[in-house]
């Protein structure tokens, strides 16, 4: 399901823009190794290319931003937005603020990873990964494992090994 709209504004993206925004690939070089990594909003795929994944899909509304990703991601599986598929990883960077529907991707998100799967968000303009002071609800700044199954933390490298089977979400806070 292609965005005419969304290829468009590839089309005006220099074909090799150069290396992606040094804090954005520390960040996705700081995700824990996974057997299957989803990057959801991939664009051209230099941000995907910096995942540490045995299996690799990498998904966009645009076909011209997934032809410019296919010369960067050899061996990763290209689909149109909508996969059907398991995940342990699910990697959103500098996307979900162009999303109109939030609360939809964040459904499907939930709906590719498997239990304990983990959704990696970034989106601009905010300072490093923090825990967040008060997500969504009162009952999440009291700790986690929370209603409806989520948990917020820090990034991966300090999380506390556990054995819940929680989604976990790594967010930065303005």
């Amino acid at each position: 399901m292609a965005s005419r709209f969304d290829d468009e504004l590839w089309e005006l993206v220099p074909a090799d823009p150069g290396p992606p925004p040094a804090h954005l690939a520390e960040f996705v070089r700081s995700l824990n190794p996974a057997a299957r990594v989803l990057d959801l909003g991939c664009g051209d795929g230099r941000l995907t290319a910096e995942l540490d994944a045995a299996q690799l899909t990498a998904a966009d509304v645009s076909r011209v931003a997934l032809d410019r990703a296919q010369s960067r991601l050899r061996g990763a599986r290209l689909v149109e937005l909508e996969p059907d598929a398991s995940f342990d990883l699910v990697l959103s960077a500098e996307t979900v603020e162009h999303v109109r529907d939030l609360q939809l991707l964040l459904s499907e998100v939930r709906r590719v990873l498997v239990p304990g799967g983990e959704l990696a968000l970034t989106t601009p303009a905010t300072p490093p990964l923090t825990r967040p002071e008060h997500p969504l609800s009162p009952a999440a700044a009291q700790g986690y494992p929370q209603p409806g199954g989520y948990r917020w933390g820090p990034p991966p490298a300090a999380m506390p090994d556990d054995d819940d089977d929680d989604p976990v979400i790594y967010t930065r806070r303005a």
